[in-house]
Formats: structure tokens, C-alpha cells, sequence
């Protein structure tokens, strides 16, 4: 069977040949525009006279398993360049949804040929194909049954004045609070959370009112994220200004900055945050009654009591104590991904050039460790070598790693 050939948008095939590669029938479709000509931008490639102009799209709505984001892809025309105002016809605005008509690239990648713009500013809201395979994956993410939640909250929060974003079907606004009560007859909890709140003008359109007060107690009916139960959506406000004494107590101390302390290792900063609360130092030397540079820890925070971190400290004591082996396979880690076959490191720094595996190792430190749920985040640095670039990796619980490449 004879090899599909490949979408291609060069200038040395013909203004034909490029429009061949495109179906002959048209169908409409829903993009955000991602990506479109700009002042300072670079020109485009020319067909003649014409030039061949194209924006980059996403299509949020369409996220999956295979792509957690969303599909993307391209839409090109042909069109003459104007010398004066806005060259490229028609106009297009980054982050900006569109409903289009468009012919389909015969070899199947995300590749359309405009034929007309349809709207501008398309609500996806109203698209009820788009609508219904959102809703559809929301309800898939959660819970089925909501559970009754007593929060506080930490900081105001006014439905109404949040903007649903382009290419959002579900709008979000989040209410942060710092204390919960989330089993019956339960004790409260010390916690740096937020809780969404969707809305539109559909399923969740007596959302859209709502307003939380910083201080105040609400009781909700929730629904928690079937990968991660300590993230929560709303369902319902059933009461607000509930008195309860000693979760109002929970929630003012979670606000107030904390110190945890490591024996040996000195004391660690807690600042609260609504995403992820950590105990951390920017200086914890290897060995700390020896010399050599700092490392940056953080020790993620317990998920009943934000101001203690003994879990992620027991990992953090266990690491130091086999500290020398662990950093040996971390930095081995770096050199096997970085180097070739030959065992060789081209490094980014004009005067080291080339170098060895092993001398790459020599020059690597660990700059950053994080102590989170199922492992460690970690930072490595590469002495210049990559400009200002760190090494990313993570090593599980059971101590295998996962290389993330370079960061920075």
C-alpha cells in the first residue's frame, strides 16, 4: 500500500495542488483561535500573488483522555496582502471563539480551508452539540451524590462579577476557605481549598447570583472530584451566616502564618494558599552541620490540618537519609536523558561544548525538592550548561523516575 501523503504548505507546489489537498465539500465548525496574525509578526508564505495566511485554533470542548486539553489544529486561505491597514483578510483576534465554514485536508490531520466566517464572538453555550458533550463530561467528573459541606470562607467571592471565559461552555467562579467540616458530627479542618462555582445561563444559571462573604459561614450541598476528594464543586447553597464557633476558630487560625519545625533542619515557613499548602525552607543544606549551597524544600501540608506537615516530613527524613545514593540516580537520571548514545552531552555554554556524561554529573546540584502526595517534585541544576534552564523530574514513592526534561 502506497505511503498517505503529508499536508504541505509550501510555495513550490501550485495555488492548485495546495487546494487539491482539501475535500470538495464544506462543513461548519467551532474553534477558539489560539493563534493569528499580529503586528511584529512575520509575513507569510506567498502563491503568486497571494499569500498563504492561517490561524492556529483549539477546541476546549473536545477534551478527552487522548487530548486533556482539547484538540488544535489550523485554518489557512489565500488572500493578497493590503499595503495599508490590516494586511491579511479576514481578521482574527486571539482568544476569540468563531464558528466557521470550512472544507476538510483529505489526510485527516486538523487541517481546514476557510470559505467563510460565520460569527464572531461565538457563545459555545449556545452550540448544543458543543453544550451537551461539556455538561456531559462535567457530571463524568464528579461524584453523582452530593455530600452536605461546612465551610468558612476565607475571602469574598461575587458570582456576578466573573467573566465566563472564550470557549468555556461552564463558567467558573471559586470561593476560597480555610476551615471545613465535611463528614457528620465531624471536627473541623484546617485547609487551604477552593470550591467552584459553575454557571451560565442554562444549567446553572441561579449560580450566577450567588455572593460569598470572607468570614462567614456557608453550608453547602457539594460534589467531589472523583480523582482528587478534596476538590469540590458546588450543587447548592442551602444556608449562609451559619454559627459554628469552632470552625470559625479553625478558619481565622489556618489564615495567620505558621512555622513547622524540622529538628535538625531548622524551621519551616506556612503561608496560606488556596491551591496547595506547603511548609517550606529556601536554604536546607545536605548536611546541615557541614557547608556547601542550600536546597530549596517544601513539604506538602497534612490535608486535615494545614499547618502541620508530618507525612511529607517522614519522606523528606527518609530521603536525607539516604540522601547520597538517591541523588546518584537522580543525577544519572539527567545524564541518560541528556546525553547520546555515545554517552556525549552537547550543552548550550560555547565554552564547555561538548562534554561527557560523567562530567555533566560533576556539575549537577539539586535545587529544588518538594515533598507532595505520591512522591517528590525535583529540580536539578545544570551549573549554566542550559543557560538558565533546570532539569524537572519526579520520582515516585517506590523511587522509580519520571524525566520531564528541561525547565526554565
Amino acid at each position: 500500500m502506497a505511503e498517505k501523503e503529508s499536508f504541505r504548505t509550501d510555495s513550490r507546489q501550485t495555488k492548485e495542488e495546495f487546494l487539491a489537498q482539501f475535500e470538495g465539500i464544506s462543513e461548519d465548525i467551532t474553534v477558539k483561535v489560539t493563534w493569528a496574525w499580529e503586528k511584529g509578526c512575520s509575513k507569510f508564505s506567498s502563491f503568486g500573488k497571494e499569500d498563504l495566511v492561517h490561524i492556529r485554533f483549539s477546541q476546549p470542548w473536545e477534551a478527552d483522555e487522548t487530548h486533556p486539553f482539547g484538540t488544535d489544529g489550523n485554518v489557512y486561505w489565500l488572500c493578497r496582502r493590503k499595503l495599508i491597514g490590516y494586511p491579511y483578510s479576514p481578521r482574527f483576534e486571539r482568544g476569540v471563539c468563531y464558528r466557521l465554514r470550512v472544507r476538510r485536508c483529505r489526510e485527516g490531520g486538523n487541517n481546514f480551508l476557510l470559505e467563510e466566517v460565520l460569527e464572531k464572538e461565538a457563545d459555545v453555550a449556545s452550540d448544543e452539540q458543543i453544550y451537551r458533550k461539556v455538561l456531559t463530561r462535567f457530571r463524568d467528573r464528579f461524584e453523582k451524590e452530593p455530600r452536605e459541606v461546612l465551610i468558612y470562607c476565607a475571602h469574598d467571592a461575587d458570582v456576578r462579577k466573573v467573566k465566563r471565559a472564550g470557549g468555556m461552555a461552564i463558567g467558573y467562579a471559586y470561593v476560597d476557605y480555610s476551615a471545613v467540616i465535611d463528614t457528620p458530627g465531624g471536627k473541623p479542618k484546617m485547609v487551604g481549598r477552593c470550591m467552584a462555582v459553575p454557571f451560565n445561563d442554562r444549567d446553572f444559571a441561579e449560580n450566577r447570583s450567588l455572593k460569598f462573604k470572607a468570614g462567614t459561614a456557608y453550608r453547602v450541598l457539594a460534589l467531589k472530584d472523583k480523582n482528587n476528594p478534596a476538590a469540590i464543586v458546588l450543587d447548592r447553597l442551602l444556608e449562609s451566616g451559619v454559627r459554628d464557633e469552632a470552625l470559625e476558630r479553625a478558619g481565622k487560625e489556618a489564615l495567620e502564618r505558621a512555622v513547622w519545625t524540622v529538628e535538625g533542619f531548622g524551621d519551616f515557613d506556612i503561608a496560606w494558599d488556596r491551591y496547595s499548602m506547603k511548609a517550606y525552607n529556601e536554604n536546607v543544606r545536605p548536611d546541615p552541620a557541614g557547608e556547601g549551597s542550600g536546597v530549596s524544600v517544601y513539604l506538602q501540608c497534612d490535608p486535615d490540618n494545614c499547618h502541620r506537615a508530618v507525612r511529607a516530613t517522614e519522606a523528606f527524613l527518609r530521603f536525607q537519609a539516604d540522601r547520597e545514593s538517591l541523588e546518584r540516580q537522580i543525577f544519572q537520571a539527567v545524564a541518560d536523558d541528556l546525553s547520546d548514545e555515545d554517552g556525549m552531552v552537547e550543552t548550550w555554554d560555547d565554552e564547555a561544548g561538548t562534554i561527557t556524561r560523567e562530567e555533566l554529573i560533576k556539575r549537577l546540584s539539586l535545587e529544588l525538592l518538594s515533598f507532595e502526595d505520591g512522591g517528590i517534585d525535583i529540580l536539578v541544576g545544570l551549573d549554566d550548561l542550559f543557560t538558565d534552564h533546570a532539569y524537572s523530574l519526579w520520582m515516585n514513592e517506590d523511587g522509580s523516575i519520571s524525566v520531564n526534561g528541561l525547565w526554565g
